[in-house]
């Protein structure tokens, strides 16, 4: 825990979390109440949108020349871990995220941040300046931003990279067949939860953080190699919303299978002490009847493929012949299967 000095403010360890009212992608307005906003809008473009608000993708792809597509991505959360380095990390890694989802290449960045009067100004550069390390790392240089004061401290950046067009991931190419690849494991808003009540252990913020600060390029690198061309990351609607939009966008069902689900460490704990963000009961409302849970899974299993996640995996829809070689490749977890849809519009099944 960081301790900031600064002349006449209490010489207090500064708890970034106390800076906002949720955390991370848990802060998201819910699943139903952006489908019906997004509803309204005319999702024009013209021939030059290769993706755009129609599918609910990760990203927006614009045609540049020849097969280069522009990706286009903004990601913004408020703080789900107290240190001010850890926060920068993990915001910088959720936002660029969105550009390997789709298979692309991330090119630039840019920041936009907003600070309580409250918040000591001191704890800003040590968290700008991880998140500008991070972005390095990722490819994607800090080149600009913007700042406001706001009630709750926020932390986003605008990202912008290429992609081949003949090898974007997109979530409307999913095909019955198809085994789905999970390659980080779940419970970062359960985890955040247990921390705002006093109940994370020190080696559990670890592997949280750990996780969270884990860039997905190597993912991206191995299902782009292997020919996969249907995926998502997996942020703040959970696992089962984002299968879903998989799901609606390819016209087919996502088979999830509940044992299989990979959890973070003392996720399991705090989910048989009730200990969960409302987040989840939030999505589940969300999902309404794309979501079907099958008889023998349990509630825990559903909270967790329900929660929020903050910088997670990738869902990948692997064609079977090419499955274990990427499961092995990223060290994954195979979590389900595709299969024909058995509605109108393909919805998410937990068995």
């Amino acid at each position: 825990m960081r301790t900031v000095y600064e002349p006449g403010v209490s010489q207090e360890p500064v708890r970034l979390t106390q800076y906002a009212l949720s955390g991370g992608c848990g802060a998201k307005l819910a699943l139903g109440e952006l489908d019906d906003v997004l509803s309204t809008l005319a999702c024009r473009g013209g021939a030059q949108v290769i993706v755009g608000l129609d599918t609910r993708d990760d990203a927006g792809v614009v045609r540049y020349k020849g097969n280069v597509g522009l990706v286009h991505t903004i990601d913004v959360i408020t703080p789900l871990v107290d240190e001010p380095e850890a926060y920068g990390r993990v915001a910088a890694a959720n936002a660029v995220s969105d550009i390997w989802a789709m298979g692309g290449v991330p090119t630039s960045a840019v920041s936009l941040l907003a600070v309580p009067e409250a918040l000591p100004r001191s704890v800003l550069s040590p968290m700008m300046r991880a998140a500008e390390k991070l972005l390095d790392e990722a490819g994607a240089p800090l080149i600009g931003g913007h700042t406001v004061k706001d009630a709750e401290l926020k932390l986003g950046f605008a990202v912008a990279g290429t992609v081949d067009l003949r090898k974007m991931l997109t979530n409307t190419k999913a095909r019955p067949g198809d085994r789905l690849i999970l390659t980080k494991r779940l419970g970062t808003g359960i985890l955040y939860q247990a921390l705002k009540k006093g109940l994370r252990t020190a080696a559990e913020t670890k592997a949280v953080i750990r996780s969270m600060t884990t860039l997905n390029r190597e993912a991206r690198d191995v299902a782009v190699g292997a020919g996969v061309r249907a995926g998502t990351d997996v942020t703040g609607f959970g696992l089962v919303g984002h299968a879903r939009n998989i799901a609606r966008g390819s016209k087919v069902d996502l088979v999830l299978e509940a044992e299989a689900l990979p959890a973070l460490t003392g996720v399991a704990k705090y989910l048989e002490q009730g200990v969960f963000p409302g987040t989840i009961q939030a999505n589940l409302r969300g999902y309404g009847k794309d979501l079907v849970v099958e008889e023998g899974v349990t509630e825990a299993q559903v909270r967790l493929a329900a929660d929020p996640q903050t910088s997670g995996g990738l869902l990948l829809c692997v064609p079977r012949a090419k499955a274990a070689q990427v499961q092995k490749a990223l060290g994954a977890w195979e979590v389900g299967g595709v299969e024909k849809a058995s509605g109108r519009t393909g919805r998410v099944r937990l068995r």
